[in-house]
């Protein structure tokens, strides 16, 4: 299963509001809402949500947007470094 990541971002309020003709709708408002397509909280938080997202949906293979590379690359740390 494939995961398309919207938005990594620390809270909500930091998703841009741009994203809205992406995901079709208010991305901040979504975000906060727990949508699937966005990864928020610390580096930590986002790779634990991902563990969850893999045993319990079967989501295996995840795409991230060049915009959200950077915040993305600790979460990628954090989930080799505990890759069975």
């Amino acid at each position: 299963m494939h995961l398309n990541v919207a938005a990594v971002a620390d809270s909500a309020a930091g998703v841009p509001g741009c994203l809205g003709r992406m995901v079709g709708g208010d991305a901040q408002a979504m975000a906060a809402a727990g949508g699937i397509a966005f990864l928020i909280g610390s580096p930590d938080q986002a790779a634990e949500l991902l563990r969850r997202r893999h045993a319990d949906l079967g989501i295996s293979y995840i795409a991230v947007s060049a915009l959200f590379m950077e915040q993305f690359a600790p979460i990628l740390t954090r989930l080799r470094e505990t890759a069975p």
